[in-house]
């Protein structure tokens, strides 16, 4: 359906230069004035759509059958490439297998295999000579052989024709480790080392008499051999075939600089990679773009070499011959189309002859004479046609009579309503102008009330404000209330500290009287320590005396005297120091006595003083709760207002509103009367053009001929 859609918007910008010529011929006629002209056209736009469609089905399913048929040609092909291409495997298979069973091969083979490597180059060197000089000729007739070589039972090559491949180790290739089990095997393609170009190798075992592998033979052959072929290959015109391994490189192109190269159309990549695909004989149809343009492809897989073959060609060619086709049945379509036309043109005419001496007296009547009759000559449509022009034009005969003989008492009726309608014009005017008044007077009653009803909406809204500023004003005292009761209550805390003080005071002076008598009998007991000291000093020096009198038999009595003397005059300082420490006491006993007298007077102070502060706290107490008690009445009061303004302002609304709607009325009704009035006047103008037109009508049928 697409492309029968695509058909037809390119048949209309490429349209023949006879259908243009034929479109300037029927835009010259008239077809508004002629009825065979319309019964021309519509039918030649039939046969036109119709022709249109059918050459359209045709074309759609010619196109779609040759393109498939294309399609199939291009799968059809691309199989063969691949049956040729089985055919050159076979061969050369089979030329492999020959050269196995070649004598001198045989030979050499078993010398190898049954002597030591330096025995065999040393007594055989000549055979392997001579059959390199054989396969260097037997490769030499075929242009594709790169190498034909020999190798011993684990790979390593004896002798070959291409000296570059002399003493290559090849057993590391898969291909041939298979070979070496006994089978024949075809590589898959690969890049020589040598040449550096895309090739395949064949191999296939040597076996003895016993049957046991002693070595192998192998061709290398560049894939040139599977693709020369195909060098002038071309499908339709611009069609060709490329070759792309399992490794996505192009190993054949007729573009040659795309060989050895990954292929870059996207489609064909990926279907290179599916080793599925590859790996037996497959066939795919393929579209894709490249470089803008569209392409057609089918790949057949070649699973001997592990590659496919790709026959691609342009969208545009493989639809060429299917367009061809559809514009030829487009040209005979529009042939067939203006045969007709033309043919329906001269048929309709002739038919159509009657109808003019029809249309010449329908002229004759249109200009008043209708004396005019028709001549009946058939009995078909047309004849019926002309009996029905003739009956009516006795029929407008008559009817112009009546018409003639009504206008006269038309012309009296419309004199009687004219004289009525200036008495009503008269009569409107007056009510005009009531209605004007009527409205002035209630456009003042509203203005009235909506200044009212704005004035009792400002004093709602400062009701409103003073309704807030009294309940901020009751909640700041609150406040300040109960900071009133939290303030006594810690100067109450306070009266109990001060009272705690002053006993504490009193305490602490009790203890200072009791402390300074245990200083003053401290002061005693250092008295008589002193004493004691005094008499114990002079005892120590009698005691120093008695044993100088003595000698050496007093001497260690003088030690002990003199110790005495020593512990008598330390303990004479102590006291001293005691004696200083317990008058600075003193001193100080006596000053702090004082202080706490001092503070004790300033508690007494600050008590007598929180009192009053306590009086004063609960007369302001007292003072805010009246405050709380007058705002909460305000409060009350404002509120009883604001539902009175709350009434007041619903009816003066109802008031407002019945305004509005009484306003409305009156305007409806101004506008109803200045309609009506409007409506009078052009009726006077209506009277006079209806007088006008009547006398007109009676020029006019005058005119008649009857």
């Amino acid at each position: 359906m697409k492309k029968f859609k695509k058909t037809v918007s390119m048949l209309k910008f490429k349209e023949p230069i006879l259908i243009l010529k034929l479109k300037k011929s029927i835009a010259a006629l008239n077809f508004r004035k002629s009825i065979s002209l319309k019964i021309i056209g519509i039918v030649s736009l039939a046969i036109i759509l119709v022709m249109l469609l059918v050459g359209g089905i045709i074309y759609f399913i010619t196109y779609n059958k040759m393109l498939d048929m294309s399609k199939e040609n291009m799968k059809i092909l691309s199989q063969e490439i691949s049956d040729n291409f089985d055919s050159l495997i076979l061969i050369q298979t089979s030329d492999v297998g020959k050269t196995t069973s070649d004598i001198d091969v045989n030979k050499v083979a078993l010398e190898n295999a049954s002597n030591t490597k330096e025995v065999f180059q040393k007594n055989y060197g000549g055979d392997v000579e001579k059959l390199r000089n054989n396969l260097k000729q037997y490769a030499a007739l075929n242009k594709y052989n790169e190498n034909i070589f020999v190798t011993d039972k684990n790979g390593l090559v004896i002798t070959c024709s291409n000296d570059g491949f002399l003493r290559f180790d090849l057993s590391n290739n898969d291909y041939i480790q298979q070979a070496l089990t006994g089978k024949s095997v075809m590589s898959s393609v690969y890049t020589s080392v040598i040449s550096i170009k895309p090739v395949v190798t064949f191999v296939q075992s040597i076996k003895d008499d016993k049957g046991n592998i002693i070595g192998l033979v192998g061709k290398n052959i560049f894939t040139d051999y599977f693709s020369s072929k195909l060098d002038n290959f071309k499908f339709l015109n611009s069609g060709y075939a490329f070759i792309v391994d399992g490794s996505q490189n192009t190993i054949y192109s007729p573009i040659k600089r795309d060989i050895n190269k990954k292929v870059d159309i996207k489609p064909i990549y990926n279907l290179s990679k599916d080793k599925k695909f590859l790996g037996s004989k497959n066939s795919k149809e393929i579209e894709y773009n490249y470089d803008g343009k569209k392409y057609f492809s089918n790949s057949t897989s070649i699973h001997e070499l592990n590659a496919m073959v790709v026959l691609t060609v342009g969208q545009n060619e493989i639809e060429r011959a299917p367009k061809a086709i559809g514009t030829v049945i487009i040209i005979l379509s529009l042939m067939l189309i203006i045969v007709i036309t033309l043919s329906l043109n001269v048929i309709i005419r002739k038919i159509f002859e009657p109808m003019n001496l029809l249309i010449k007296n329908t002229h004759e009547i249109s200009k008043g004479n209708l004396t005019v009759i028709n001549e009946i000559k058939s009995k078909d449509e047309v004849g019926k046609l002309t009996l029905s022009f003739n009956n009516m034009t006795l029929d407008l005969k008559n009817l112009l009579i009546e018409i003639k003989n009504t206008i006269k008492g038309l012309i009296h009726i419309n004199s009687i309503v004219k004289s009525a309608q200036q008495d009503t014009v008269t009569g409107m005017e007056i009510i005009n102008k009531s209605t004007e008044n009527i409205s002035k007077d209630t456009m003042k009653m509203f203005n009235a009330v909506e200044w009212s009803f704005n004035s009792f909406s400002k004093i709602k809204d400062k009701l409103l404000n003073i309704k807030d500023q009294s309940g901020k004003v009751l909640e700041e005292a609150t406040k300040i209330r109960e900071i009133n009761k939290r303030g006594i209550y810690t100067i109450d805390e306070l009266k109990n500290v001060n009272i705690e003080s002053n006993m504490r005071m009193n305490d602490a002076s009790d203890s200072f009287k009791k402390l300074n008598d245990n200083l003053k009998n401290i002061t005693n007991i250092v008295g008589a320590v002193t004493n004691i000291s005094k008499q114990t000093h002079i005892l120590s020096l009698n005691a120093s005396i008695e044993a100088g009198r003595y000698g050496e038999i007093g001497r260690g009595f003088n030690v002990v005297a003199i110790e005495i003397k020593k512990l008598s005059q330390n303990i004479f300082l102590q006291m001293n120091k005691i004696e200083e420490i317990v008058e600075s006491l003193n001193l100080d006993m006596y000053s702090a006595e004082e202080k706490i007298q001092n503070a004790r007077q300033v508690t007494l102070s600050q008590s007598q003083f929180v009192k009053n502060t306590i009086d004063n706290y609960n007369n302001m107490l007292n003072s805010t709760e009246g405050i709380v008690n007058y705002i909460d009445e305000v409060d009350k009061s404002i509120e009883d207002l604001n539902d009175k303004n709350d009434s007041m302002y619903e009816k003066l609304n109802e008031v407002k509103e019945a305004c509005e709607d009484f306003n409305e009325s009156i305007e409806a009704v101004k506008q109803v009367v200045v309609e009506q009035c409007d409506g009078t006047k052009n009726m006077n103008n209506i009277i006079d053009k209806m007088g006008k037109n009547t006398e007109n009508i009676v020029v006019s049928i005058n005119k008649f001929t009857v």
